[in-house]
């Protein structure tokens, strides 16, 4: 019989860079992808039409044209980035107990343990429908809530060996490039 595999324990202090990160790869889903793209269609199709009742009427005024496409060129550079920033920066100035300290056991049995503050949360592993992987963050990202993470830094992660088993633990979820 061989003895059940550790379980990892895992305890950081958030960081609003984190949310950032989790929020902005959030946004970067497909979905998340095609209703940004929806308002800017719409915005392209009424520069359209005010092109074409501009040549039809002979009253196209350059300067507005180039205003619209300078906005929209200028909306769709900048709030991809602009809008997650905005959005954690409010809630976490918003929200003190997003700044208490976490920890986290990742059971091989049974899943995720997250305690923050006076809450816990237990995923277990057939809740993650999986894990992505950044410079600095593991995201788990979890099927029965949509567009819901849980964040894990890796600078909560001791030794490289640590880091090693994260992997190992993760892999059956890992998403595939």
């Amino acid at each position: 019989m061989h003895p059940a595999p550790p379980a990892l324990d895992l305890t950081w202090q958030p960081q609003e860079s984190d949310l950032r990160t989790a929020t902005s790869k959030a946004l970067a889903t497909t979905t998340m992808k095609v209703i940004w793209i929806t308002p800017v269609s719409i915005m392209g199709l009424c520069m359209s039409g005010q092109l074409l009742l501009a040549l039809a009427f002979g009253k196209f005024d350059m300067s507005t044209g180039n205003i619209s496409l300078l906005a929209m060129m200028l909306g769709i550079v900048v709030a991809p980035k602009a809008f997650p920033a905005l959005i954690v920066g409010l809630a976490w100035r918003a929200n003190p107990a997003a700044r208490a300290a976490v920890h986290a056991r990742i059971d091989p049995s049974t899943g995720i343990h997250i305690t923050q503050g006076p809450s816990s949360v237990v995923h277990t592993w057939p809740a993650v429908r999986r894990v992505r992987e950044t410079d600095k963050l593991f995201l788990v990202e979890l099927g029965t809530i949509k567009g819901f993470s849980v964040v894990l830094p890796k600078r909560s992660l001791l030794t490289p060996e640590q880091m090693t088993y994260l992997r190992h633990l993760f892999q059956p979820f890992t998403a595939h490039k």
